[in-house]
């Protein structure tokens, strides 16, 4: 599997009305989705970034937990699922690459999901700089809304995912075990935002 294989420089357009048709609005899937979005649009005025790839990182930031689709469900895993569909749709490599690496998913394939190793380190190794700082950006947005859509901290969401998922659940271990990282990540993204 190449999920950059058929990537191209077409931007097709999610949208909260497209977004609604895989995700219940009801839901506080989709809220934080939106939020993720919001945050990135007030994000994208502080940072300097080339040409182009602001209305990108908004796509990214809509796509990113698209994979908790029950219709794109393929791997039980949203993140692979979410770039399995971003591939489809002919989205960049910039996306699909954000979609599958987002917020520490290739360090959960290490902790849960062995079978997933091979296809995450065979995309690993094709990642550019471009495809790294998509994954910073739109992980910090990600880290940065709660379950429902509001700005928050960093330790916040950690604390959240642990009560609403119960400490002993993988989610949780996975995201207590990967806060260094996003710690890594926020740090990155807060060097580029201008004062």
């Amino acid at each position: 599997m190449d999920l950059f294989a058929n990537a191209n420089k077409r931007i097709p357009q999610m949208t909260r009305e497209k977004l609604a048709t895989y995700l219940d609005p009801k839901l506080p899937r989709f809220h934080h989705i939106l939020g993720v979005v919001r945050n990135m649009e007030q994000l994208l005025p502080k940072i300097t970034l080339p040409s182009g790839w602001s209305a990108l990182l908004i796509q990214a930031s809509y796509l990113h937990d698209i994979g908790y689709s029950p219709k794109l469900n393929q791997y039980n895993y949203h993140q692979l699922d979410g770039a399995v569909y971003a591939a489809d749709q002919g989205f960049p490599k910039p996306i699909i690459a954000t979609l599958l690496f987002h917020s520490c998913a290739y360090e959960g394939v290490l902790y849960s999901r062995p079978d997933l190793k091979e296809i995450y380190e065979t995309h690993l190794r094709k990642l550019d700089t471009e495809d790294q700082m998509f994954i910073d950006l739109v992980s910090y947005c990600d880290l940065h809304t709660s379950a429902n859509g509001e700005k928050t901290t960093l330790r916040a969401r950690v604390d959240d995912v642990a009560v609403r998922y119960g400490k002993e659940h993988e989610v949780s271990k996975i995201m207590s075990a990967n806060e260094p990282i996003f710690e890594e990540i926020i740090e990155r993204v807060t060097r580029m935002i201008k004062e």
